[in-house]
């Protein structure tokens, strides 16, 4: 009983991959069916970039758009808090280094 190959000749209606020889190496060749499930993949990948783009617009046009006066008004609220928030910050850190400086002797 030697050894077992990959493709069992004692299996009945296995299905054998054609075989073709490619630089003295023997390479296994594409069927019919492979190629028939590669095309009908591809289209249902296309079919579903087209949905995914039809529904993003659909999404977008249902959109309640701010009036230029609400985003001008959100846009001056955003500026005032992060400049607020950016001097905070800053005089935290003036007052940390200020304090380290005084108990470490540096001044």
């Amino acid at each position: 009983m030697g050894s077992s190959p990959a493709w069992p000749a004692h299996k009945k209606n296995a299905v054998h991959p054609p075989l073709g020889v490619c630089g003295g190496v023997f390479t296994v060749g594409e069927d019919k069916e492979l190629s028939v499930a590669r095309k009908e993949k591809s289209k249902k990948r296309e079919g579903a970039m087209r949905r995914y783009w039809r529904e993003t617009i659909g999404e977008l046009r249902r959109v309640t758009w701010p009036t230029r006066q609400e985003a001008t008004r959100l846009t001056v609220l955003v500026l005032i808090v992060m400049t607020s928030m950016s001097l905070f910050l800053w005089s935290i850190d003036v007052g940390t280094e200020a304090l380290l400086a005084l108990a470490l002797g540096a001044r």
